[in-house]
């Protein structure tokens, strides 16, 4: 009996020897920190859930390396410390836009962290046509944004946008901008040039009024306005012959 015992002991030990990848690792985050800047098209598997140091590491590489071009990242889903979330959400941009020949990614959605600014390298992922950064901590966004000329959705609900750059009128193929649940008092007049626009949601922010070029928006089909402190459109919203749907 006693020889069964060791026997047992050997087998499960080698059992969790062979394992142990597959188990996320835990720790303090310093322990085992690896900037993303970093990193490049050679770095293993290891390395990645060694910069994770989360369960969906492993789902992050694997959408990497078969070629997707949606990537989700979502901060609820992580054990990353909050302290660390803005280096993470700079970390993933920057590795895509060092990598960007070789990903091509049309979709990108990094949600729910805690991390008040977005990396310039945003504007090198030239081939996004959707990006959503829904429900993180966004107090401004980097002027580099207006590059991304193919992007047709930007979705920005629950931030803390206060000002939005004047850059953002360059998204000439912009179709829905989706801007609820931040802080915006005023808006640039530069989004008159976002003539392909169609979806514009500004509900619940603190706009006190509203530029006569937005009656330029020739397309825009959906306007929501309710929850600011507008006390007066515009004349200029006649122009909306498009519009089908305003809520105020």
């Amino acid at each position: 009996m006693r020889i069964l015992q060791i026997l047992l002991i050997i087998v499960l030990s080698s059992l969790t020897t062979s394992c142990q990848w597959f188990i996320p690792q835990r720790g303090p985050q310093d322990q085992y920190k690896i900037h993303l800047a970093q990193l490049n098209k050679e770095t293993s598997k290891e390395q990645w859930q060694q910069f994770f140091g989360e369960r969906n590491a492993q789902a992050f590489w694997k959408m990497l390396q078969s070629g997707n071009t949606n990537l989700s990242f979502d901060f609820n889903e992580s054990d990353i410390p909050h302290k660390s979330h803005q280096e993470v959400a700079h970390g993933i941009i920057r590795y895509l836009a060092y990598n960007k020949n070789q990903f091509n990614i049309s979709c990108l959605e990094v949600i729910n962290g805690d991390f008040s600014s977005l990396d310039r390298a945003i504007g090198e992922l030239s081939s996004l046509q959707n990006l959503k950064l829904v429900g993180n901590q966004l107090h401004s966004l980097p002027k580099s944004l207006g590059k991304l000329k193919e992007l047709q959705w930007l979705l920005l609900s629950n931030n803390r946008l206060s000002a939005l750059p004047k850059s953002l009128g360059g998204l000439s193929k912009l179709k829905f901008l989706v801007l609820d649940n931040n802080r915006l008092r005023f808006l640039p007049e530069s989004l008159r040039r976002l003539r392909e626009l169609q979806w514009l949601h500004l509900s619940n922010n603190r706009l006190i009024f509203l530029p006569d070029s937005l009656g330029q928006l020739i397309n825009l089909y959906w306007l929501y306005l309710n929850r600011n402190q507008l006390k007066f459109v515009p004349d200029s919203l006649g122009n909306l012959s498009k519009l089908n749907r305003l809520e105020i």
